[in-house]
This record gives structure tokens, C-alpha cells and sequence, in this order.
């Protein structure tokens, strides 16, 4: 550990000149600062106030115009303290959310696909979002192996 320090620290003896180092500005319920070895338990689980700045830059290089973006956290400030939940051996690990079972045969409708600038699907980039719709009849199998229907009743539904 103490190597890993020295190690540290020579390569910000190397940028002091060239670069400005600050530890994380952030600011606990009662505007205190809080110390650098609580920050990731004081951030877990936390609602958060970010005050940044955004700085845009256009250049142009030979003719081609180049955009570029600089930002920098000024201060975080917490609303509201996460909850702390005990860390035990039945903690499950955390994964995706999904809405539940997912057939594999259900009718969809699509409603968007990104393409290539030359107008084929590319391969990466094609995004298909498949919605139901309420009444819409959700194929099934049971556990004979006989296709059975279900109505949707409360689908997940664009925002106008």
C-alpha cells in the first residue's frame, strides 16, 4: 500500500504544473464537507444535487469543423441519505430489471428501426422496440406443449 502511495504520488508531483487536482467537493444535508474517506458510503444510495460546468468549444482544422466538450463537477450536494441495508450473505447480487417473462412467439408491433446512412439495417446500431398494446393476445405454451392465448390487460404504454 505504502508503494502504491509513493507511486501516486511522484505522478502528481509529474502534473502538478499542467494539471489542477481537487478531491471531490461534496456537501453533506447540513452543508459540511464531507471527509474523503466517508464519500462512497455517503453516496451510496443517495439523492444527489450536481452543480456543473459544461464548457463548448468550435474549432476548425483544415476546413472541418471540430466540436469539443470539457466538463468539470463544481459540487455535489446531498438531498437525502440512502438507506442502509445490512450486508449479508443472502444479499442477492444485483441484476438487470426486466418485466417479467419474456415469449419468445408473441405478436409485436415495431415501432422504430435505426439504419446506416446507406439505408440498410446495420448490424450494431438496429434497435428494434417491440410494444404491446392492451387486447393485444400474448402467445403461450402450457406445460403440455399446446399454444394457449392470454389478453394483455396492463401493457407497458408509450407517453404521448
Amino acid at each position: 500500500m505504502l508503494q502504491l502511495l509513493l507511486h501516486l504520488k511522484d505522478h502528481l508531483a509529474a502534473i502538478a504544473g499542467t494539471h489542477d487536482v481537487r478531491l471531490l467537493p461534496l456537501y453533506d444535508t447540513d452543508d459540511t464537507l464531507v471527509p474523503e474517506n466517508q464519500i462512497e458510503k455517503k453516496l451510496r444510495g443517495a439523492l444527489v444535487e450536481v452543480t456543473y460546468r459544461l464548457l463548448h468549444y468550435n474549432m476548425t482544422k483544415e476546413g472541418k469543423l471540430i466540436e469539443s466538450f470539457t466538463g468539470e463537477i463544481q459540487q455535489i450536494v446531498i438531498k437525502k441519505h440512502g438507506k442502509e441495508e445490512p450486508r449479508t450473505r443472502f444479499t442477492r447480487a444485483a441484476r438487470p430489471l426486466t418485466f417479467g417473462p419474456v415469449s419468445s412467439c408473441a405478436p409485436t408491433k415495431t415501432v422504430g428501426t435505426s439504419k446506416s446512412a446507406s439505408g440498410a439495417a446495420s448490424g450494431v446500431a438496429n434497435t428494434n422496440i417491440d410494444l404491446h398494446e392492451k387486447g393485444d393476445t400474448v402467445p403461450d405454451t402450457n406445460l403440455n406443449g399446446k399454444r394457449t392465448g392470454d389478453t394483455l390487460q396492463n401493457p407497458i404504454t408509450k407517453k404521448s
